[in-house]
């Protein structure tokens, strides 16, 4: 794909917001990326806030640095300055209040260095080990769409699509005819005058009287029967 793009001219973005599965395994620009951004929120242990989930650094190839949005902090002669608009002519221009996330960058790297190469390795290793222990263990609980497609990576994929079918079945299995027999009371008018209670067995003669609103022996009826 990298090579279909670079020969017509464009280039290669990568979406660098999900990577707990692949660091220490892949470097980006060994198959022909060049450019991406790394959220770190969800890869390098910083939380979403500090000025947005998108905070974390932009990653490109030589050929588009000149374009980064400035200031950008360099090393030079083993000292470290700032260039500004002046210094990159070509920059796309100034990011506005850049030093929001700045803690979120202090944070991930403290993480990346705790832990170091092997360790951060490990974490990409135990990410999809544990992702794939929880889609075995309730995947015979859950509806879980993709568990017959193989092995997931650091996420697995459960929805509660079963629950709500049988939710629906138990709501129907309660439900009842409305035909005759079914219903609350039954009303006979002719030949003969009866008002029977199908849940009690309580009965009346005196139909007029419940048609009119005097149901306090039927009440009473089902609180005690």
């Amino acid at each position: 794909m990298a090579d279909l793009l670079h020969e017509a001219g464009g280039y290669f973005y990568m979406d660098g917001a999900n990577f707990n599965a692949i660091v220490g395994k892949i470097r980006p620009g060994d198959f022909g990326v060049d450019v991406m951004h790394i959220n770190l929120h969800k890869t390098f242990s910083t939380p979403h806030g500090g000025g947005g989930p998108g905070s974390g650094p932009i990653c490109c190839c030589d050929e588009l640095k000149s374009y980064l949005p400035v200031p950008i902090v360099i090393e030079q002669d083993g000292e470290y300055k700032l260039e500004t608009e002046s210094d990159r002519p070509t920059t796309l221009g100034v990011l506005k209040g850049f030093q929001g996330q700045f803690g979120m960058h202090v944070r991930a790297l403290s993480y990346m260095l705790s832990h170091g190469k092997d360790g951060l390795k490990q974490v990409s290793e135990d990410a999809v080990l544990n992702a794939n222990y929880i889609l075995r263990s309730l995947e015979s609980h859950y509806h879980a769409p993709f568990a017959e497609n193989g092995p997931c990576m650091h996420e697995a994929l459960l929805t509660d699509k079963r629950q709500k079918e049988k939710e629906a079945e138990s709501l129907e299995s309660e439900k009842t005819d409305i035909g005759w027999g079914h219903q609350i009371r039954s009303y006979v008018l002719h030949p003969y005058r009866l008002v029977k209670d199908n849940r009690t067995n309580f009965e009346s003669s005196d139909p007029d009287k419940v048609l009119e609103g005097d149901i306090d022996s039927f009440l009473e009826s089902s609180l005690y029967n």
